[in-house]
């Protein structure tokens, strides 16, 4: 269950700085590589739960992930174009002539960097 906090309350506490300069605790616990970690990370700090098996689950992820002994070898470049990829909701490519005739005669007419 998610329990909501007050902007005061933000403030007082520095959750988030209004400016680079002014430390916080999110500004702390960012260590993140890509835009989408950044994202998630903002999400999961301003969204609080209380429930206790939901923060015990959580937390076993994170150690899961921590203790693994193979790391995966991505740059900060491939990961954020792979989300661009996947935040772009791009059908893929029809599986018939009429409808790949009329996609490339619309991309053609209205062209753009996608295409």
């Amino acid at each position: 269950m998610a329990f909501t906090i007050d902007t005061q309350t933000y403030a007082d506490i520095e959750i988030f700085s209004k400016d680079k300069k002014t430390p916080s605790i999110f500004g702390f616990y960012n260590r993140t590589e890509t835009i989408g970690g950044r994202e998630l990370l903002y999400k999961i700090i301003r969204s609080p739960f209380s429930d206790k098996q939901f923060l015990e689950n959580r937390k076993a992820e994170i150690r899961f992930f921590h203790d693994l002994d193979d790391s995966l070898k991505f740059s900060k470049r491939q990961l954020d174009f792979v989300e661009f990829y996947l935040k772009s909701r791009r059908t893929p490519l029809r599986n018939n002539f009429i409808d790949a005739a009329k996609d490339n005669i619309a991309y053609k007419l209205n062209s753009n960097s996608d295409y």
